[in-house]
């Protein structure tokens, strides 16, 4: 297959794979800036909610995901579902979502993030269209711009399956938080919360410290189509609902503001738990730029 048809490959698989990730609030940030900021207001800060991530921004856990999109014309399209662990402390963990494959079964699509990378594993009929003997994708999180050519939210995407900016961005961006039902999780009973985020401030605060984060932030801001700090114009806010059981949290459900967007399920247990995440063998990864026509044409390689 010839550089431009591996481009449109690979550019039409990732819009099919997260036509609904995308519509959701998500990317990372390295656990370093995490420790070091006060985000909010005394109050909101000194907040159950927050103090609950703060903790869990310290260890480690099993997560598992369900991406569900905003229904159209009453109905609504099939949940993604996802499982992993993260260390959070060390800003690494994995993901594989189910994604569906030809004949009704399902495949699994995998990512890897490390503290300023992002590998992705496409499902094996979708790698065939990888230059020969790759089966990875890799990314900078502190280059998003590079992609920005043919798959300028590829990072966004990607780290939009990762738990740590929902905590991330709940840190540094709270305002408000409620209280809201309680729930049986686990088998124990855990407080709720509603905390309102707002992206700029959580934008500004990974902006100071030159963290990924930012870039993915703003990306995220310009995709809800708002402005930060515009005349005007209210500054970008998303609602995240948390629950917390012995001072960490245990459930977060995402939703970005407007009407149907779609919401995003996290679910956290075994803490503790031991994540060892490496970067896959050089030799089979590929970077996202050369899978852009005009990193082909810089660098004139011939990834066929």
């Amino acid at each position: 297959m010839g550089r431009i048809g591996i481009v449109r490959t690979c550019g039409a698989l990732l819009a099919a794979l997260f036509a609904l990730a995308s519509t959701l609030v998500t990317a990372t940030a390295t656990a370093t800036a995490t420790a070091a900021v006060p985000a909010a207001t005394p109050s909101v800060s000194n907040a159950d909610a927050v103090q609950a991530a703060s903790r869990t921004m310290q260890s480690s856990s099993d997560v598992e995901i369900t991406l569900q999109g905003a229904s159209v014309g009453g109905l609504a399209p099939p949940a993604i579902t996802g499982s992993g662990m993260f260390n959070f402390r060390a800003a690494r963990g994995l993901i594989d979502l189910n994604v569906a494959a030809p004949g009704g079964l399902t495949a699994v699509h995998r990512t890897l993030f490390l503290p300023s990378l992002v590998y992705v594993k496409p499902p094996s009929a979708h790698a065939a269209s990888l230059p020969a003997g790759k089966n990875w994708i890799v990314a900078e999180l502190n280059k998003i711009e590079s992609t920005s050519a043919n798959f300028p939210q590829f990072v966004l995407q990607e780290e939009g399956l990762s738990p740590l900016l929902e905590l991330q961005q709940l840190i540094w961006g709270a305002v408000s938080v409620k209280t809201i039902k309680a729930r049986d999780l686990h088998g124990a009973r855990a407080s709720g919360y509603e905390v309102r985020v707002d992206l700029q401030k959580a934008e500004n605060t990974a902006t100071f410290f030159n963290a990924p984060l930012g870039l993915a932030i703003k990306t995220e801001i310009n995709s809800l189509g708002t402005s930060g700090g515009g005349a005007g114009l209210g500054l970008p806010q998303i609602s995240e609902k948390v629950w917390v059981h012995d001072g960490r949290v245990v459930l977060m459900s995402v939703s970005p503001p407007g009407a149907g967007v779609g919401v995003t399920t996290t679910s956290f247990s075994g803490y503790g738990v031991r994540v060892a995440v490496r970067a896959p063998n050089p030799g089979s990864v590929v970077d996202v730029t050369r899978l852009t026509p005009a990193a082909e044409k810089e660098s004139g390689a011939d990834v066929a």
